[in-house]
């Protein structure tokens, strides 16, 4: 089926994605969220849904129905590429990358646990941040206790949209473990961010003040702000160039 569509205008089938609109085609995420559905042997590259467990569910996030042009994209393909690992070149692969240019920015992962939700996790880029308001899918759900469970990960920020219902910028990154040699990744979830809440004084300092209250849109401390994430997260990050595998 997936090279069936190489000529209608989706571009090269790799890895169980398409070329065109690459940066589009890496947001899927697992369905069930609450189980490990990962396999030990290498099947495919990390940012394939193909890299999954015979048999995992995936889908993609909602923000497909709402439209997608790709000058919505933050990141420049600048190369991909698989190696097959024998004859059929739809089948198990060797090896494979994407080589890219974007906005990378270093990021704690962790989890917060809500009455009658469950655990979620979410990204936190500064000490100053005091709400995220995010959805955060992970490929794999991590085996340590989630009460010491805190990890140094990357955001590679994919693209935005705007919603016309809502008309609120929404960011797609996803999120990165470092790999080796210097510059290479792994994929290991999607971040979908609208905005963070910051501190008043977080343009000057790294301090985090305790104390601080918000309670969904209403600011009870009255020293806080919202903002869109691009501005608390990427606007002054310089494009570097990264591989991911």
């Amino acid at each position: 089926m997936g090279t069936s569509f190489e000529n209608r205008g989706l571009g090269e089938y790799i890895a169980g994605v398409w070329t065109n609109d690459l940066s589009l085609w890496v947001t899927w995420y697992r369905k069930n969220q609450g189980c490990r559905q990962t396999t030990d042997s290498y099947i495919a590259p990390s940012w394939s849904w193909a890299s999954l467990a015979p048999g995992t569910q995936v889908r993609f996030p909602w923000h497909l129905r709402i439209g997608y042009h790709p000058s919505n994209s933050k990141a420049q393909i600048l190369d991909a590429c698989c190696h097959p690992g024998g004859i059929d070149l739809t089948g198990a692969l060797r090896s494979g990358y994407i080589h890219l240019r974007g906005l990378v920015i270093p990021a704690v992962l962790f989890p917060v646990t809500l009455p009658r939700l469950g655990t979620s996790y979410q990204l936190q880029h500064a000490l100053w941040e005091t709400a995220r308001i995010q959805d955060v899918m992970l490929d794999e759900v991590p085996e340590i206790s989630q009460d010491v469970y805190r990890e140094n990960v990357y955001c590679l920020l994919l693209y935005s949209a705007v919603p016309k219902e809502t008309k609120i910028a929404i960011h797609f990154g996803l999120i990165l473990r470092a790999g080796e040699p210097p510059g290479e990744y792994q994929r290991c979830g999607i971040a979908i961010i609208k905005e963070v809440a910051l501190t008043a004084d977080c343009e000057r300092s790294t301090f985090y003040r305790s104390g601080l209250s918000i309670h969904g849109n209403e600011d009870l401390g009255q020293d806080v702000r919202k903002c869109d994430v691009f501005e608390a997260w990427f606007k002054c990050v310089e494009e570097q160039e990264i591989i991911l595998v």
